[in-house]
């Protein structure tokens, strides 16, 4: 979906599917960071903060995930899950910036 250094411009949420957070050993090998299941929330920080990709991500299966530009998952976080105005609400394409496939 991304690799370390790119630019973040989105928080993703994974709908289905499992994605590995990587990182690059100096020699070359990669470490997994976390493995982010249904439900979890990853590449946060660096839309956030406005920094880069701290990590890469990739699928390990068949993934559909929802990215949220930030103003999006800052309300996904202080707004009850069962208040329509929450992008959490229904993750229609409409509500959600951007959906992947990986």
């Amino acid at each position: 979906l991304f690799e370390h250094g790119d630019q973040s411009d989105l928080v993703y949420v994974v709908d289905e599917g499992e994605i590995a957070l990587v990182r690059e050993r100096p020699d070359g090998s990669e470490d997994v960071v976390r493995l982010v299941r249904p439900g979890g929330v990853f590449g946060e920080l660096g839309p956030l903060l406005c920094l880069p990709r701290s990590a890469s991500a990739r699928a390990v299966t068949a993934a559909i995930v929802t990215g949220y530009t930030p103003q999006h998952f800052k309300r996904l976080t202080t707004l009850p899950a069962a208040d329509p105005s929450n992008p959490a609400f229904d993750r229609s394409p409409q509500h959600a910036q951007s959906t992947a496939k990986a």
